[in-house]
């Protein structure tokens, strides 16, 4: 598909692709999103605020916890772990590369490390066997926020049911230097996928 000649154009196509995404099964976004974007290359960063993939997990070596893996959190192919501070893999030309890679400030990492704490306790008491992470990132006037659940439905507990919960709430804080309130604006996404199996082998309901 080649590139479009105006925004009018870029909006159209956008759109289409958009309703085409709608149309497919949930379950297979990240293989048909990553199958478009090679067809219409151009296409990325306008999708990119209305599609979310679904999350992943990795496991930090240094904390020996497991983090959400995302867009949020990512910086060419590795992902920033909120325990440590790190990415996991490291980068490969070592510290040097490692140094230029995305972090938020000072202050604004101090905030994340205690939300994750918070955050994780929660989710350890609605939401057993989950993993959970908060990705702060600052803004003009003040900052952002991505707050992520994991879970997948244990196999111990049932070998005919398979589920995934995928929680995304992404929250920008306005703050103002000349007022003691700040404005908030939060947006929240829920990709949901479970598949049970029926009586006969050939039987399977698939809900997303």
């Amino acid at each position: 598909m080649e590139s479009p000649e105006s925004p009018e154009e870029c909006q159209r196509q956008t759109a289409a692709a958009l309703g085409l995404l709608q149309r497919l099964p949930p379950q297979d976004l990240e293989t048909d999103l990553d199958a478009l974007i090679k067809i219409a290359p151009h296409l990325e960063h306008s999708l990119a605020p209305y599609v979310t993939r679904p999350l992943k997990v990795k496991l930090d070596p240094e904390q020996n916890r497991y983090f959400v893996a995302c867009d949020y959190n990512c910086d060419g192919s590795t992902h920033r772990s909120p325990w440590s501070g790190r990415y996991c893999p490291s980068a490969e030309h070592g510290e040097a590369e490692d140094e230029r890679l995305f972090r938020p400030s000072e202050r604004l990492r101090r905030l994340e490390e205690t939300f994750n704490e918070v955050f994780d306790a929660y989710t350890t008491s609605y939401y057993e066997g989950s993993v959970s992470s908060v990705y702060l990132w600052d803004l003009d006037e003040g900052f952002a926020g991505a707050f992520l659940v994991h879970k997948e439905l244990s196999k111990a507990t049932s070998s005919d049911r398979k589920g995934v919960w995928n929680a995304v709430h992404v929250i920008e804080v306005k703050e103002s230097a000349n007022s003691h309130f700040s404005e908030y604006k939060l947006s929240s996404t829920v990709l949901v996928h479970l598949e049970v199996a029926g009586q006969s082998a050939d039987q399977t309901l698939d809900c997303s």
